[in-house]
């Protein structure tokens, strides 16, 4: 399989590296779903995401217009089976 063929993905738990992960696919245009049994996590997840696109805005590394299209890839979700 060529990595440019995937066009969505799941991520299973949304701590650190699970958000920071979703974040990386959403960025690379790939549609991803963020699953957590916690819906405080999930929002936690969406926080530090819109967050660190901030970070990478101020650095000229994503533009700060791309940033709601970004977020708009991930789609958190206490269902596996409807994440994406």
């Amino acid at each position: 399989m060529n990595p440019k063929d995937v066009k969505k993905a799941v991520v299973v738990g949304a701590g650190v590296m699970g958000n920071s992960i979703a974040q990386v696919f959403a960025q690379n245009g790939i549609e991803v779903g963020l699953v957590d049994v916690d819906d405080k996590a999930l929002k936690r997840a969406l926080d530090l995401i819109r967050s660190s696109l901030g970070v990478l805005a101020e650095f000229d590394r994503v533009s700060q217009d791309d940033i709601d299209m970004i977020l708009g890839r991930v789609h958190p979700s206490t269902d596996l089976l409807t994440s994406v």
